[in-house]
């Protein structure tokens, strides 16, 4: 599996990436200050 790692992932285009990266099957490491929530199971969020 491939992974991934974006900052800023909280809201905005990083939020679209992530969302996007994951559904392509990505292991998505998300990084942001703002606290957030998703819910696909490979999407990994800090």
């Amino acid at each position: 599996m491939d992974r991934i790692i974006i900052s800023g992932a909280a809201q905005g285009i990083s939020h679209a990436l992530a969302l996007g990266y994951a559904k392509k099957g990505y292991e998505v490491m998300a990084l942001d200050i703002i606290d957030t929530m998703f819910s696909e199971k490979n999407i990994h969020f800090f």
